[in-house]
């Protein structure tokens, strides 16, 4: 008896190929290749992925201290709201904001300690607690160390996904109103490897200095 070919199978890749329609896993993994086949050309996708530098940033002890102040402070005073609230016939209200502010704090333990940043030819992906996102190099157009003045708006997880008060790397973008801060570990190493998967984002950023 005569055993068929492997070329001869009709498998999956041979029926994606007449007109059979991918299913959804494999359409999300080609969604989220694209920017990488996009930006390696003819190189192999294993090349690309090789080709990584992953930085998982360490939280500022200055703001960990910060968020467990909060927390103490929130759970010693909800022994006197629930008093007033309970025995004084006090309003409720008191209560509930304690207890949702700190499920907020405490959430924000979360992202302080699971925030990694991975640089790679199709760009930056910043993967802040539960948010995940890939930012291509064609989104920015310039790149520099930044000292300070964003802890105001830490946290926004498409602005701000920082661990730290200062000392941080600005993607500056073309379009949106506002611009991704980033706080690696070491920022001066972080802009060399940003420098090496997109090096005309580095040009433009020494002739905006120059």
């Amino acid at each position: 008896m005569r055993i068929p070919h492997h070329s001869e199978l009709r498998g999956p890749s041979r029926l994606l190929g007449e007109g059979v329609t991918p299913a959804p896993n494999i359409r999300r993994r080609q969604r989220f290749l694209q920017p990488l086949r996009k930006a390696m050309g003819n190189r192999p996708i294993s090349q690309a992925i090789d080709e990584r530098y992953v930085d998982h940033p360490a939280p500022s002890t200055v703001l960990a201290l910060l968020l467990l102040l909060v927390v103490v402070g929130l759970v010693l005073a909800l022994p006197s709201a629930f008093y007033v609230a309970v025995l004084g016939a006090g309003s409720p209200i008191p209560i509930r904001v304690i207890g949702y502010t700190l499920i907020i704090v405490c959430f924000s333990f979360w992202p302080l300690y699971s925030t990694y940043y991975t640089l790679s030819a199709a760009g930056v992906q910043v993967r802040y607690g539960p948010w995940d996102h890939l930012y291509s190099w064609s989104e920015f157009a310039a790149v520099h160390w930044k000292s300070g003045r964003f802890a105001t708006l830490i946290g926004w997880p498409s602005v701000t996904p920082c661990v730290r008060l200062t000392n941080g790397v600005l993607l500056k973008r073309k379009t949106k109103r506002f611009d991704l801060y980033l706080t690696p570990n070491d920022p001066r190493t972080f802009l060399k490897k940003v420098a090496e998967f997109a090096p005309d984002l580095a040009r433009e950023t020494n002739s905006l200095r120059s």
